[in-house]
C-alpha cells in the first residue's frame, strides 16, 4: 500500500483563491521550519531545534491570524451603532434632512420625491438578528405610514442594506437585492433609489436614501402595469442624468447629518459580511 505523503495542512485546502494561496504559505512556513528543527536535532542542538520549530509555528499562527477571513470565506466586524438618539440631534438632522428633500424635488420637479434614515434598531435581537435597519419615523419627508412601519432591511439587503454593509452609495430600482415580501411593501410607484452610508470616523451609522416615484395622484391614479412602467423608466432616465449632481448633494447632506446620528449612544454589535 502507497504511503500519502501529502502536507496535512494542504489535504484541507480549498482548490483555488486567496485561501489557497495563504494555507500554501503556513504550509511552507511550517515545514521549512520542522526541517530545519529535524537537522538541528541530527547535530546534536537541541535548543536551536526547538527555538526553530517554534519561531515557524509562531509565523504560521501569525499569518493565520491575519488572514483567517480569506481561508474562512467571511469575516466578522464591530460596528458601533446609535440605537438611541437625543430629540435635540433628531431636530438637527431633520432640518439637514427636509432641505435636502426640498433641493433633490427642485432638480427633478416631474418627480414625487421622498426622503428617509434607516437606523439599526434592536427590535429582532431576541431572534438572533444583531441588528434590523428600518425608517426612523422621526427622520422621513413624504413616506408612508405602511412603509415606515412594515419596511425592514437586514445589512447587505436592498441598496440601503449594501450600503450600510459596504460603506459606498447604491443605486438603482428598488427590487435589488430584496424579498418578494419586502417588495410588497414598497409603494408601487417608486422608480429609483439612490442610498448614501451615514459614515463618521469609520462607523456607518445609517443609511440616508432618497427616493423617485412617478407621480401618481389618487383622483387620477394610473392602474395599468405597462403604463406604470413606462412613466418610470423616462423617470429613471431622467434622474440619471443628472445622478451625480444628485449624489453631490446628498454627500454634503450626510456629513452633518452622520454628525448628528454620532452623538447618539453608540453600542457595539458584531457583523458577518461576505468577502
Amino acid at each position: 500500500m502507497s504511503e500519502d505523503n501529502t502536507n496535512l495542512l494542504m489535504k484541507g485546502a480549498p482548490d483555488k483563491g486567496p485561501a489557497k494561496i495563504i494555507i500554501s504559505l503556513i504550509a511552507t512556513v511550517v515545514g521549512v521550519s520542522s526541517t530545519a528543527a529535524s537537522g538541528l536535532l541530527g547535530a546534536s542542538e537541541p535548543d536551536k531545534a526547538a527555538i526553530t520549530l517554534l519561531a515557524g509555528l509562531l509565523v504560521g499562527i501569525l499569518i493565520f491570524i491575519n488572514f483567517k477571513a480569506y481561508i474562512l470565506g467571511r469575516t466578522a466586524f464591530k460596528a458601533y451603532l446609535p440605537f438611541e438618539l437625543d430629540i435635540a440631534c433628531v431636530q438637527e438632522a431633520r432640518k439637514h434632512l427636509e432641505k435636502l428633500h426640498a433641493d433633490c424635488q427642485d432638480m427633478i420637479p416631474s418627480a414625487w420625491v421622498r426622503a428617509n434614515i434607516f437606523r439599526p434598531t434592536r427590535d429582532y435581537q431576541p431572534f438572533g438578528c444583531a441588528c434590523m435597519l428600518k425608517i426612523d419615523t422621526q427622520l422621513e419627508v413624504s413616506m408612508s405610514d405602511p412603509e415606515i412601519h412594515n419596511i425592514r432591511f437586514l445589512p447587505g439587503q436592498g441598496h440601503t442594506g449594501k450600503a450600510f454593509m459596504n460603506a459606498n452609495i447604491s443605486y438603482g430600482a428598488p427590487t435589488v437585492a430584496i424579498t418578494r415580501e419586502q417588495l410588497a411593501n414598497v409603494s408601487p410607484d417608486l422608480a429609483y433609489i439612490i442610498s448614501c452610508p451615514l459614515e463618521r470616523n469609520s462607523c456607518i451609522l445609517g443609511v440616508l436614501n432618497i427616493d423617485f416615484c412617478i407621480q401618481n395622484p389618487d383622483e387620477r391614479r394610473i392602474t395599468d402595469n405597462s403604463k406604470i412602467e413606462q412613466h418610470k423608466e423616462a423617470l429613471m432616465l431622467e434622474v440619471k442624468k443628472i445622478q451625480e449632481k444628485l449624489i453631490n448633494r446628498m454627500e454634503k447632506a450626510a456629513v452633518p447629518i452622520a454628525g448628528q446620528l454620532a452623538k447618539g449612544k453608540l453600542e457595539p454589535v458584531w457583523l458577518l459580511s461576505e468577502i
